[in-house]
């Protein structure tokens, strides 16, 4: 990576292996943005404007036309689709690539509690009331995923889990690790009978069916199995 970036009192510095990198040393402030770290970008300003900066590259990308406060940034997570940059705040949600200075689209919105993207990169989740994926739009033309919207029941357990901040996963009290994209859970436990059934062997609990996975098939069971919900229609 040529660009590494570090974080002071004294806002941005950046350290690169290229000290003639055009435009880097006017970059006066960086924001923190979900997953920046992980996708290899940063949002920086440079005179007053937005810039997605390449870290790998030493590149800077376009003026980004936003003028508003940034309440809430999401980078799209690596996938086919991980070129996208969530902005929120003001009262204005857009999104853009980033190789635009224009968002691709934009809404109005109130005042939002979270924004983040699907693991897969084809959603933008947006949190309304609370800071959960209540809302699931399109984030190429800004129309509302209705077929895609996370139940009731999913937003709950979320909302009473510990969720991580990029909103991927979730950790419920039982020690679950659930993942945001259809609200499945993976629960490590020890079998208590010491002869697992088939694969399909099913394990009643509340709120749905685990199904137990890899448990030492046909021969008693001394180490951790892999308990994976069936939920109701899944």
């Amino acid at each position: 990576m040529d660009v590494e970036t570090e974080r002071g009192v004294g806002g941005l510095r950046l350290f690169h292996d290229k000290p003639k990198t055009d435009g880097l040393d006017a970059v006066t402030a960086l924001h923190r943005v979900i997953l920046d770290d992980e996708v290899g970008l940063a949002l920086v300003e440079k005179s007053g404007e937005l810039h997605i900066l390449d870290l790998e590259r030493a590149k800077l990308g376009p003026p980004l036309a936003w003028t508003g406060p940034i309440e809430f940034a999401a980078f799209a997570p690596y996938s086919t689709y991980g070129d996208r940059l969530a902005l929120a705040g003001g009262g204005t949600l857009a999104v853009f690539s980033v190789f635009d200075s224009e968002p691709g689209v934009r809404w109005s919105t109130q005042d939002l509690a979270g924004v983040a993207f699907r693991q897969d990169g084809q959603a933008l989740y947006v949190g309304v009331n609370r800071p959960v994926p209540e809302l699931t739009l399109d984030p190429f033309n800004g129309e509302l995923l209705a077929n895609e919207q996370l139940d009731r029941v999913v937003l709950d357990r979320l909302a009473a889990a510990g969720l991580d901040p990029t909103w991927r996963w979730a950790i419920e009290h039982n020690g679950a690790l659930m993942r945001t994209i259809d609200g499945q859970a993976l629960l490590i436990a020890r079998m208590i009978s010491p002869w697992p059934r088939a694969a399909t062997s099913r394990v009643s609990r509340t709120g749905g069916c685990w199904i137990i996975i890899g448990c030492g098939l046909g021969r008693p069971s001394r180490g951790p199995c892999t308990l994976w919900p069936s939920w109701p229609g899944g």
